[in-house]
């Protein structure tokens, strides 16, 4: 396959010929069942020009997801990439002007059928798959199928005011007829009513019309993906009202139409054309062959040829023109457009209108290192949902010879944390070892993958100094430490642009569960882009986890020449220490390092930072001041534990400025609510947080709380 670089991607990816929405359809429009898919796209280009509202919103979602892409696929070259819990996703079903009351019951199982569908794509389960990829696979050598942890839920709980009102509470969000839906006409289709719903209209769209969905769609703005009523789902349908029409009876139409509301492009350059191989790649992702003209019908695999020698079309591709039977499989690529996509509307979706899940847990722990030790430990967090109360037992594989692990306590039944501890390291050679901690219980079997680093201390770390890209003050808490060249005169050392002030007293106390701010300012050496982080080592493993990583973002330039000793435009980040830190000395890391300004790169814990400075400091981890605290006479978070939504009282007049940091002390979210009255009451949506615990704090004039508070 080829490769491409990620700025190319992301510039194919948003400007090819199809560039807003998709309309699947067929070249004889008096047919009512497509001879092949075609895409046709004048109108929905045409629709963005003409409504500017649409295309801000547009462009603000576009940066969002640009800026999600680049930082997963940094992860993912840096190898720091972690996936969330499994995303729940809710979907509302809309037979827009068809059918009535009398064919509920049958339109909701016909609703459903489709949802099982796009659940086994999107996870690469579909059973074709298995069936047909092995003999497919050898025209594609290294390429597996691509899969995402996603599930999709028909509502059935919370129904939104101005819903269909024949939709009981704990019954199918599917809604019929004229009722409960008032999509507007002009694409794209959205109705405010549905905003944080998957949505899916099916209706009459004209003769030889599949479907269409825009790119890159909007959740809040509860836009739509828009099925014609012989293509959705599975089966035999609802006779008299919708049915799939084969060749398009398997619901892989809506599988295609999802990728492109989830930002993917199709395979191919263009519709029919095969002489476009001179044109940029149609989707811009690399594991997926350059392919000039889109595919139809049902071809022999192996039996269409690439832009590029020896390369095969991948024609099974959900992305591609073929037939339902033929289309089976996303590349791994694609995945990541998808899972950047939905982390750019993380905080969008209704997620309190689902009950899918089941009785089930989930657990997750950093890495482990010993530091020169003979032993090395790590928190286990077990998290219990929806009602799950076996007893886990818990396990480990991937040691080293001469290592042994023990877990306190062996098993748990509710959420709670378990110790892994790992001992007789002094004996093994120093390395990482891939380890696998595995949680079960009676119906339940679930995996994490850390590492073990055994080793003598932290990673070294150095840095070039060929301009005056540099540190130029450090504040947090006590730590007030400016350089001695804040002036625009570069790093302290420029040797190798390293301070270690661990051993000069430059130092800190903290307490755990307290929040403090940090701030670091920077010489840009003149009108250019910097990118800075740090890592603070709360498990003291002498690795620095994803999990330790602060983002300080890029210098800020706003106020002019000259451009030294200026904050970073996210300085001051508000750092919460761990409630699970281990107590004592650590290390804080800094680093700062000059940026491309289009394509921004950033330091990395370890290794060489060109152009740039590092600089390290301890940390001292004392224990927590209490459990809860709260300036407040009345500080009330109810219910906790919650699914996201809760209501905030707070005896205060002025506005509440609220916080939500994960276990690790990683800002998770802020936000800053108005207040008119002499007590704050107010229902507050957390936005998309997995399962766990939190660190939740606010902020109201000179007053402050802080909460701990259980998400299930």
């Amino acid at each position: 396959m080829r490769k491409i670089t990620i700025k190319r991607a992301l510039l194919l990816l948003l400007l090819t010929t199809c560039f807003l929405g998709y309309s699947q359809q067929v070249k004889n429009s008096k047919q009512l069942v497509p001879e092949h898919r075609n895409c046709g796209l004048d109108k929905h280009e045409q629709a963005m020009i003409d409504n500017p509202e649409y295309r801000a919103s547009f462009y603000e979602r576009k940066a969002k997801f640009e800026e999600k892409l680049l930082e997963i696929h940094q992860q993912k070259m840096n190898g720091t990439y972690q996936r969330m819990a499994t995303l729940y996703i809710p979907v509302a079903v809309h037979f827009d002007g068809i059918g009535t009351e009398a064919d509920r019951a049958c339109l909701e199982a016909y609703a459903q059928t489709q949802i099982d569908v796009i659940n086994e794509d999107y996870t690469a389960t579909n059973a074709d798959q298995a069936s047909l990829w092995p003999a497919a696979s050898a025209f594609y050598p290294g390429l597996t199928p691509g899969s995402m942890d996603v599930q999709f839920c028909i509502a059935t709980k919370n129904h939104p005011a101005g819903a269909d009102p024949e939709v009981a509470e704990g019954s199918p969000l599917v809604t019929i007829g004229a009722n409960g839906s008032n999509f507007n006409p002009n694409f794209p289709e959205t109705d405010a009513t549905y905003a944080g719903y998957m949505n899916f209209i099916i209706k009459d769209i004209g003769p030889g019309l599949l479907g269409y969905s825009p790119l890159n769609g909007s959740i809040a703005n509860g836009a739509a993906v828009v099925m014609n009523t012989n293509c959705y789902g599975t089966g035999s349908g609802c006779p008299g009202v919708a049915a799939p029409v084969s060749p398009y009876n398997l619901g892989r139409t809506v599988t295609h139409e999802l990728g492109h509301f989830y930002n993917l492009n199709h395979t191919f350059i263009a519709d029919g054309d095969a002489s476009q191989c001179a044109q940029p790649d149609g989707d811009g992702i690399a594991d997926t062959p350059k392919v000039s003209s889109s595919t139809y019908g049902n071809p022999a695999n192996g039996s269409v040829d690439g832009c590029n020698a020896g390369e095969k079309s991948l024609t099974m591709n959900y992305m591609d023109y073929v037939n339902d039977a033929s289309m089976y499989m996303f590349t791994p690529d694609q995945a990541t457009v998808v899972e950047a996509y939905w982390a750019s509307v993380a905080g969008d979706w209704a997620f309190d209108k689902i009950d899918c899940q089941g009785p089930t847990f989930d657990i997750s722990a950093d890495n482990l290192g010993n530091c020169g030790a003979d032993s090395a430990q790590t928190i286990v967090n077990f998290t219990a949902l929806n009602g799950f109360s076996e007893t886990t037992t818990f396990s480990v594989t991937g040691l080293p010879a001469g290592a042994m692990a023990s877990f306190s306590p062996t098993s748990l039944n509710a959420t709670g944390t378990t110790t892994l501890t790992v001992t007789g390291l002094n004996s093994v050679t120093d390395g990482t070892y891939p380890l696998t901690i595995t949680g079960t219980s009676t119906s339940v079997t679930k995996n994490i993958s850390i590492d073990l680093v055994d080793g003598t201390g932290s990673c070294t770390v150095s840095a070039t100094v060929p301009y005056k890209t540099a540190i130029t003050r450090v504040t947090f808490n006590t730590i007030d430490r400016a350089s001695s060249t804040p002036d625009g005169t570069g790093a302290d050392d420029q040797t190798d642009g390293y301070s270690d002030e661990t051993q000069t007293g430059v130092s800190t106390s903290v307490n755990r569960g307290s929040s403090y701010n940090l701030t670091v300012n920077v010489d840009a050496d003149g009108q250019y882009r910097t990118q800075t982080k740090v890592w603070i080592d709360w498990n003291q493993n002498c690795v620095f986890d994803p999990s330790e990583e602060y983002d300080m973002d890029q210098g800020d330039l706003s106020g002019g020449a000259p451009y030294f000793d200026i904050p970073t435009t996210n300085s001051p980040v508000s750092v919460t220490v761990p409630a699970g830190a281990v107590l004592g000395d650590t290390v804080m890391r800094v680093a700062t390092i000059y940026s491309d300004p289009n394509t921004p790169n950033y330091p990395t814990a370890c290794g060489v930072q060109t152009d740039g400075e590092v600089e390290d400091y301890k940390i001292t981890v004392l224990p927590s001041l209490s459990v809860a605290q709260s300036d407040f006479e009345t500080f009330l978070v109810t219910p906790n534990p919650s699914n996201g939504y809760i209501n905030l009282t707070i005896s205060t007049s002025k506005s509440v400025k609220y916080s939500v940091f994960d276990i690790r002390g990683r800002k998770i979210s802020e936000k800053t609510l108005q207040n008119n009255s002499s007590v704050f009451n107010q229902d507050v949506n957390l936005g998309d947080l997995s399962s766990g615990i939190y660190i939740f704090t606010i902020e109201s004039g000179v007053k402050k709380a802080t909460q701990k508070i259980i998400i299930e």
